[in-house]
């Protein structure tokens, strides 16, 4: 079971298999993706290649860190606080946030690294409850508004938070306990208008449960259907309230969105092929409406998903890419190293954000979070 929720085979297993439903997608939701009626004009080999490239460059990262453990190196720990102190200083700059909240965020980091299995517990669902009711109360509810709650503090908090409840409390507590509290989590999840928040939390309480034997393989397959079920059914709803015009199935929803990122990857790679397009200017995003005017020419920015590694190709092109593919796949294989069920905790709130910006994209508050997650890890 371990070797099934290991980084070398998920991250590969996930990615192609989102290559293969945006594959069938180009075929069944062609009339809606290509011209003349569609956007794109077609697909290129290269952005294939550049995919495989990835997870092969992903592979290699993983393999080299198995050969080290910087999470026994205590001294790092400090480099690791002043790294995550700069980018939330960064990051609250570019959401044009107060500078004092990185103080705010160190010091809860700060509490979080000194609670143990149960405390962790308790404390990750209590704020994850407090600030959906708090958000509740003072604006109502967030799904009639979702474009706003894109980069909101509020959903930021709330997703981390209940990832985090979702992991350690599937742990934690008897399954008669746990459950309820997961399924509210991502009911609360559908509410701040976001599918893959409700998806992120399943699936990280599928894989902690795992890792802990609370749950079974079925249970597991019983958590992917309903994921399916948010992704085609409320994906469509959200769409409808989008668009006026949309005409496409929740049976087709499951194809047309991996197809529909997978070519705007494609149309990223032609403008960025070999050495990037856009430089830092497409890294220091924390939504991609940068890639709706500036690669897709929306004269009005909308947010756009990109894949995990369309970011970095856009900004560098290929050294990008494999840059980032390297990283990852070695801060992966720290993160596996696992000593306790509160190490698997963290590493399946790492992986699990990792499979969710397979599609997603990867904005700049995804490192942090990364190293956020590292952070915990040094005891």
């Amino acid at each position: 079971m371990r070797s099934f929720l290991s980084p070398i085979f998920l991250f590969p297993t996930f990615y192609l298999t989102y290559i293969g439903l945006a594959t069938v997608g180009f075929f069944i939701c062609r009339e809606y993706l290509f011209k003349p009626r569609g956007y794109f004009e077609g697909v290129s080999l290269l952005s294939y290649l550049i995919s495989f490239l990835s997870i092969a460059v992903f592979i290699l990262g993983y393999k080299l860190g198995e050969k080290t453990n910087l999470g026994e190196k205590s001294e790092i720990k400090y480099l690791l606080l002043a790294a995550i102190f700069a980018l939330s200083f960064v990051i609250l700059k570019i959401a044009d946030m107060p500078m004092h909240l990185s103080l705010i965020f160190i010091a809860i980091l700060l509490l979080l690294s000194k609670l143990n299995l149960k405390q962790m517990t308790y404390f990750t669902t209590l704020l994850a409850f407090s600030v959906f009711i708090i958000t509740l109360v003072k604006e109502g509810l967030p799904f009639f508004s979702r474009e706003s709650y894109i980069t909101d503090i509020n959903r930021a908090a709330f997703l981390v938070f209940a990832n985090a409840s979702a992991a350690f409390s599937t742990v934690y507590f008897r399954r008669i306990v746990a459950l309820p509290i997961v399924l509210m989590l991502s009911f609360m999840g559908l509410a701040f208008g976001f599918k893959g928040d409700a998806i992120s939390v399943l699936i990280t309480s599928a894989f902690a449960g795992l890792f802990a034997g609370r749950i079974r393989m079925r249970d597991v397959l019983i958590f992917l259907i309903i994921a399916l079920a948010i992704i085609s059914v409320f994906g469509t709803i959200i769409a409808v309230r989008t668009y006026d015009t949309w005409q496409i199935s929740p049976l087709e929803y499951i194809f047309y969105r991996p197809a529909f990122t997978f070519l705007v990857f494609n149309e990223i790679v032609k403008l960025s092929f070999p050495f990037g397009f856009l430089g830092e200017k497409a890294l220091l995003v924390l939504k991609f409406d940068i890639v709706s005017t500036e690669v897709l020419g929306y004269e009005k920015p909308v947010s756009i998903t990109t894949t995990i590694i369309g970011a970095f190709m856009l900004a560098y092109g290929i050294l990008g890419v494999v840059a980032f593919s390297f990283v990852l796949g070695f801060y992966l294989s720290q993160m596996f190293k696992i000593r306790d069920y509160y190490d698997a905790c963290l590493y399946v709130l790492a992986v699990v954000h990792t499979l969710v910006l397979i599609e997603v994209g990867t904005p700049f508050s995804s490192l942090l979070y990364y190293l956020s997650l590292f952070y915990l890890k040094i005891r």
